[in-house]
C-alpha cells in the first residue's frame, strides 16, 4: 500500500478487506490522525489516516484513495491509505530488520523491518501494533 510517495506492507493474513472510502462520523477529542467511524456491513469501524499516524501528510482524496481493514482477534481498524498497489511474496531473505536496516532511530513498535521488492524500498508495518 502507499501513502503518499511511500510504500509500505502489512502482513496479508491481518487484513480483512479492501474499501472504497465512506462517509466517516467524526470523533471528538480523538487523535489527528482518527479520522471517525464507518458502518461497515453493521460493524462499527474506527477509521484512521496511516500517513498522518505515522507522522507524514494525510492521504490524498482522489480515486485510488481506499480503507484498508486490519482484524486480529476481533479487534478491528481502519487505514485510510493513498491507493493499495500490489499483493507480494516476501521471503525472510528480502526483509532486514530495523536494527540492520539502519533505521533504528526512527524504528518503533510499528515497523518490522525493509522489504526489498524492487528498486523501492517497502516499510514492513506491524498490524498488531496497529491495531493496540
Amino acid at each position: 500500500l502507499r501513502c503518499g510517495s511511500q510504500a509500505y506492507a502489512l502482513e496479508l493474513l491481518k487484513v480483512q478487506e479492501v474499501v472504497l472510502p465512506v462517509p466517516l462520523l467524526p470523533l471528538r477529542g480523538t487523535a489527528a490522525a482518527m479520522l471517525g467511524i464507518m458502518n461497515l456491513r453493521g460493524q462499527v469501524v474506527p477509521v484512521m489516516d496511516l500517513g498522518l499516524h505515522l507522522g507524514a501528510a494525510a492521504a490524498e482524496d482522489d480515486a485510488q484513495t481506499r480503507i484498508v481493514v486490519l482484524e486480529e482477534d476481533g479487534e478491528t481498524i481502519g487505514l485510510r491509505v493513498s491507493a493499495v498497489e500490489d499483493v507480494a511474496n516476501l521471503t525472510d531473505s528480502q526483509i532486514e530488520p530495523p536494527d540492520t536496516a539502519r533505521i533504528c532511530q526512527i524504528s518503533n513498535d510499528l515497523f518490522r523491518g525493509v522489504a526489498r521488492v524492487s528498486q523501492r524500498p517497502m516499510i514492513l508495518l506491524d498490524a498488531t501494533q496497529l491495531l493496540s
